[in-house]
C-alpha cells in the first residue's frame, strides 16, 4: 500500500476544481483523523487537518474507492472539466433510486474543490477535497453517530456514497467481517499509520494491539472476538438495508 501514500503525495493525475488550499496541501502533514466507511464496505472517507501559519488549521477530506467503481471516476475524474455540484445529506431513510432524496437544495455544499487520482496497482481511486462547508457538516454527523450521503453530479452522470463513522473496536470488527479485503488494504496502508481521534492513538498500532492481523495478500488471518456492534440503531438499520450507492448516466 505504499502506492497509495506515494500517489497522495504526488497528485500527478487529473485535476478538477482545485483551489489555493489544495495547491498548498502536503498530505503527509495531515493529522487528527476521523474515519467513515461507506455502506457497501468498498469506499472510505477520511477527514483531517493540516496546521498552517499562525496556529490556524485547514481541514480536508479524502475519499478512497477500492472497487474501481466506474461512476466514481466518471464524476470525479472527469477530464472534460464539466461543472459539478455536491450535496451532503443525512443518510437515514434514503430511498434507493429516488434522485430527489440525494440532491436536496438545502444540502447543497458551498465551494467543494477536489483533486482526483487513480492508481492501477493496486487498483483504487481517491479524491482529496477542500470545503469548510462540507467538513463542518460531516463533523456534525460524526458527533451524532449518524449516516450521511455525499452526492456529486455533473451534466452527464452522478454518484452517491453513504457513510457511517468508525469509532470503536466493534466498528472495526464489523468492517473486517463484511469485507476483510478492503479492511486489510486500509489498515496496512500508510494512511492508517496516523493518530485517529476516536481511538486516541495511531490506528495501525491500535488494530495490531487488539489482534487484527493481515497477510501480504490483504487477507485477514486473525481478528478479536467482539459480541455486538457499538453502532447506533440508525446506523445498524442503515447497514442492514444495504445503505445506498447509486449512480446514473443520462
Amino acid at each position: 500500500m505504499k502506492f497509495l501514500l506515494k500517489a497522495l503525495f504526488l497528485f500527478t493525475s487529473f485535476f478538477a476544481f482545485t483551489n489555493d488550499s489544495l495547491d498548498k496541501l502536503k498530505v503527509e502533514n495531515l493529522e487528527n483523523f476521523n474515519l467513515f466507511l461507506e455502506s457497501d464496505f468498498t469506499q472510505i472517507l477520511l477527514v483531517a487537518g493540516e496546521k498552517r501559519e499562525g496556529n490556524s488549521v485547514d481541514f480536508f477530506g479524502v475519499l478512497i474507492e477500492y472497487a474501481d467503481y466506474i461512476w466514481f471516476e466518471e464524476v470525479y475524474g472527469d477530464s472534460e472539466g464539466l461543472p459539478a455540484l455536491t450535496w451532503i445529506s443525512e443518510g437515514k431513510d434514503l430511498i434507493p433510486g429516488d434522485l430527489s432524496q440525494y440532491m436536496i437544495e438545502s444540502d447543497l455544499v458551498n465551494n467543494f474543490f477536489w483533486i482526483y487520482e487513480k492508481i492501477d496497482e493496486p487498483s483504487l481511486s481517491f479524491v482529496v477535497f477542500h470545503s469548510p462547508d462540507a467538513v463542518t457538516t460531516i463533523k456534525g454527523f460524526h458527533s451524532q453517530d449518524k449516516p450521511f450521503s455525499i452526492t456529486t453530479s455533473n451534466e452527464k452522470v452522478w454518484t452517491s456514497g453513504t457513510f457511517f463513522p468508525i469509532k470503536s473496536l466493534r466498528d472495526l470488527q464489523l468492517w473486517a467481517s463484511k469485507n476483510s479485503f478492503t479492511f486489510c488494504q486500509f489498515i496496512t496502508s500508510g494512511l492508517s499509520d496516523k493518530y485517529f481521534t476516536a481511538f486516541s492513538e495511531n490506528l495501525m498500532d491500535y488494530a495490531i494491539e487488539e489482534g487484527f492481523i493481515c497477510n501480504e495478500f490483504f487477507e485477514l488471518i486473525s481478528a478479536p472476538n467482539v459480541e455486538n456492534s457499538f453502532l447506533t440503531n440508525d446506523v445498524q438499520d442503515f447497514v442492514k438495508k444495504g445503505g445506498a450507492r447509486k449512480a446514473r448516466k443520462d
